[in-house]
């Protein structure tokens, strides 16, 4: 190993995302994504950026940040990225000791990773440091070519004879506090969504930033659920993919009462529809493994499995 580990600086992105784009191919990321991100991080996040150089040309990346809405001050999100022609010289190994030891300032009790089930090499890489699996994300995708919105219609209408509506953000952008509305109805909802810890409420200007004003956010195919009182009961949204031709699921949910009545299926349905009409290709979306409610609605629709993310995690000390 003959380079060099530095801090990220403002004229890397372009370097960095090809980094990226080369590890991650079917999950392009752009430039624009990543400036809009960094950008609109929640006030109390810590986070940091390396590069790995030699001869003045990046070669590898790796970093550590924390989430907003699974917040704690001493848990840690880790990431390492070497292109696989890159590998077997110590890189990797030298960016994640660097991790640790920057790290240590701080205290750390978790340090988190992820890893795709058929990338064995950084499953070994984890596995050789202590890392062990504790959460399984289901992806899948589905080809909007083989969608038929029609064949829903009667779904569609026993949701509405039910009294609930189903509409656009394109449609209720107008509303005041709508995004307030929104962020607390994310917040209800998530709480039933399976997570490695605990959910926390992130800063409400960084979730609109990161949300409403997000590059990728998509008015029309973000689907809100309205009952007969005028709440809004559940949401469904998918946001633009760097891949082309490709949407991506955010968060489809329903407050526990208004379940079991057809209406996650509806919002989807709609989104769904809405993402055919609008030109778009396929879908992808993630859930995690014990949540069999969400993973059949999305089997009854036609999503097909692809390889799932696991969530790795190493406990360094108990709280």
């Amino acid at each position: 190993m003959k380079g060099t580990i530095r801090d990220f600086a403002e004229r890397d992105y372009e370097a960095v995302i090809a980094v990226q784009n080369v590890v991650f191919p079917d999950f392009p990321d752009s430039v624009e994504e990543w400036r809009h991100y960094d950008a609109h991080r929640d006030p109390k996040i810590r986070w940091r950026r390396f590069v790995y150089e030699e001869e003045s040309r990046i070669v590898a990346y790796g970093g550590y940040t924390q989430w907003g809405m699974m917040y704690h001050p001493r848990k840690f999100h880790l990431s390492v990225n070497v292109p696989p022609a890159e590998r077997g010289r110590g890189i990797g190994s030298a960016l994640y000791e660097h991790l640790v030891r920057v790290l240590a300032d701080f205290d750390p009790l978790v340090l988190r990773g992820m890893a795709r089930e058929d990338q064995t090499g950084s499953l070994r890489f984890a596995g050789k440091r202590g890392y062990r699996e504790t959460i399984r994300e289901c992806d899948s995708e589905l080809d909007l070519g083989r969608f038929v919105p029609s064949q829903y219609d009667e779904h569609l209408a026993r949701v509405r004879e039910a009294g609930f509506a189903i509409l656009p953000y394109a449609e209720l952008a107008g509303e005041s506090d709508l995004q307030r509305w929104l962020y607390e109805l994310d917040l209800l909802v998530s709480a039933d969504v399976p997570m490695s810890d605990v959910l926390t409420r992130p800063d409400f200007k960084a979730y609109c930033g990161e949300h409403f004003e997000n590059p990728n956010f998509l008015p029309a195919l973000y689907t809100v659920a309205r009952d007969g009182e005028g709440r809004l009961v559940g949401l469904s949204n998918l946001w633009r993919s760097t891949k082309k031709g490709y949407v991506e699921t955010g968060l489809t949910g329903v407050v526990r009462e208004c379940r079991k009545k057809g209406v996650a299926t509806a919002l989807k349905v709609s989104a769904l529809g809405a993402a055919k009409a609008a030109g778009y290709v396929a879908v992808r979306t993630s859930n995690e493994a014990g949540n069999d409610g969400m993973l059949g609605i999305n089997r009854s629709l036609g999503f097909q499995p692809l390889p799932a993310w696991l969530g790795l995690e190493k406990t360094l000390k108990e709280e």
